[in-house]
C-alpha cells in the first residue's frame, strides 16, 4: 500500500516537472537551463498532489469512504447470507488515484462502488479533481510566460473540443434508444448517480486519460461510445493527465502518426492479400501440372498396354 502510494505520487509529480520544464523551453531565452527535474520532481510531488490529496481523503472518509487498515468485516445480506465486506485505506488511495489521474480503483468496480463513491457529493468532487491539475496547468502556461491571455487561449481551445464531446454524449444518454421508448439510458449506471453525473464522469476521465468510472462505458448509447472512444484516443489534444494539460496542438504529431500508421497497416493488409492471392494461384497452378502430369502417365499406360497386346 505504501509503495503504490508512493508511485502515485511520484507519478503525478513527473507529468507536473516534465511540463514546467516544457514550458521554460517555450517562455525562457535561448540557451537557458530547463532547470533541475530532481527539484521540480520533488516539489510538484509534495506542494501540490499532497495537500490536495490529504483534502480530498478526508472529505471522501466524511462522505462515508473507509480509511482503515483494519480487515474485512463480515455481513448479512437481503439473501440472508453472510459475505465479507473489504475495507481499508480507500479514501486516501482514492484521493491520490483522482488527483494523479492514475484511475485504478481500490474496490473492484472502481467509482461505482458504494464505498469508494458513496454520495452525489463524493462523485462530484471526484469529478472536479481528475480536471483540478490537468486544468490548472493550461493557466500555468499563461503565468510562466508573463501572459495569461495565453493560458486563456490554451484553455478555451481545449475547451471547445471538452464541451462539443460532452453535449453529444448528454444528447445521446439522456435521449436513450428510442425503439424501447424509456427516456435516458440508465443501462449499467448507478440509479444513485443518473444519466446526467455517469456522461460527466465518462466525459473527464476518458480525455484526461485517468481511467476511472462510474458507470460502464460499454453500455453507452453508440454516438457516446464512439465520442468516449475518440476522446481517449486524442488525449493528448484535450485535457490530458497530470502537468500534460496543456499540449492543445499534440494534433499535429497525432494526424501525421495515424496517416503514417493506417498508410503502413493498409500496405501491409495489401501485401498480405496479393500474397494469399499469389500462393493460391501457385497452388492451383501446381495442381493444373499435376492433373496434365496425371494424364500423360495414363495416356502413356495405354500406349504401352496396347502395345503388349499386340506383340
Amino acid at each position: 500500500m505504501a509503495g503504490l502510494t508512493v508511485q502515485n505520487f511520484v507519478n503525478a509529480g513527473n507529468g507536473m516537472a516534465v511540463a514546467v520544464a516544457v514550458i521554460r523551453g517555450f517562455v525562457m531565452p535561448k540557451g537557458t537551463m530547463l532547470g533541475n527535474f530532481w527539484g521540480d520532481l520533488t516539489r510538484s510531488a509534495l506542494w501540490i498532489p499532497l495537500p490536495l490529496s490529504i483534502l480530498l481523503a478526508l472529505f471522501l472518509a466524511a462522505q462515508g469512504v473507509p480509511q482503515t487498515l483494519l480487515r474485512a468485516v463480515a455481513a448479512t445480506g437481503v439473501e440472508r447470507q453472510e459475505q465479507g465486506i473489504a475495507r481499508g485505506a480507500a479514501a486516501a488511495k482514492t484521493a491520490t488515484k483522482q488527483l494523479g489521474t492514475i484511475g485504478e480503483g481500490f474496490f473492484s468496480v472502481n467509482s461505482t462502488h458504494p464505498l469508494e463513491n458513496p454520495t452525489i457529493a463524493s462523485n462530484r468532487v471526484q469529478s472536479l479533481a481528475i480536471l483540478l491539475i490537468p486544468v490548472a496547468f493550461c493557466f500555468r502556461f499563461g503565468r510562466m510566460a508573463g501572459d495569461r491571455r495565453q493560458g486563456w487561449a490554451i484553455f478555451s481551445a481545449i475547451s471547445v473540443m471538452f464541451v462539443a464531446g460532452l453535449a453529444m454524449i448528454h444528447v445521446e444518454e439522456a435521449t436513450g434508444n428510442p425503439a424501447l421508448g424509456l427516456g435516458a439510458n440508465m443501462e449499467r449506471k448507478e440509479q444513485r448517480f443518473g444519466a446526467l453525473l455517469s456522461k460527466l464522469w465518462a466525459a473527464s476521465t476518458t480525455p484526461t486519460l485517468n481511467g476511472s468510472v462510474n458507470a460502464m462505458h460499454n453500455k453507452f448509447m453508440p454516438l457516446s461510445g464512439l465520442v468516449i472512444m475518440v476522446f481517449m484516443q486524442i488525449g493528448e489534444v484535450i485535457f490530458r493527465g497530470v502537468g500534460a494539460g496543456l499540449y492543445p496542438y499534440a494534433w499535429a504529431f497525432f494526424v501525421p502518426f495515424i496517416l503514417i500508421t493506417t498508410f503502413a497497416v493498409l500496405n501491409l493488409i495489401v501485401g498480405l492479400i496479393v500474397n494469399s492471392m499469389q500462393e493460391a494461384a501457385a497452388e492451383d497452378e501446381a495442381e493444373k501440372i499435376q492433373a496434365f502430369e496425371t494424364r500423360v502417365l495414363e495416356r502413356l499406360a495405354d500406349i504401352e498396354r496396347n502395345l503388349d497386346a499386340k506383340g
